[in-house]
């Protein structure tokens, strides 16, 4: 993991029961990078890349935070 990719993903907000935005950017990531990646009808997101021996479990997708205004530097989509 680079800084970057650190700062990238920590500018998406992501408090408890509102991931949708992270478990958007973790779908487009893992296809762009050629990961198995599926999200469930619960909003597990599931990622396999390589072997395929078993699949990854994405999960505590939240960053729990309840304001993130001033984390938040831009939208990254």
């Amino acid at each position: 993991m680079t800084k970057e990719f650190f700062e990238e993903v920590m500018r998406i907000p992501s408090c408890s029961r509102h991931e949708d935005m992270m478990i958007e950017y973790l779908l487009e990531w893992g296809k762009k990078h050629g990961c198995n990646i599926k999200k469930d009808g619960k909003g597990n997101v599931y990622m396999e890349k390589g072997s395929g021996i078993r699949p990854c479990l994405i999960n505590h997708i939240d960053t729990v935070h309840t304001d993130q205004k001033e984390m938040v530097k831009e939208h990254v989509f």
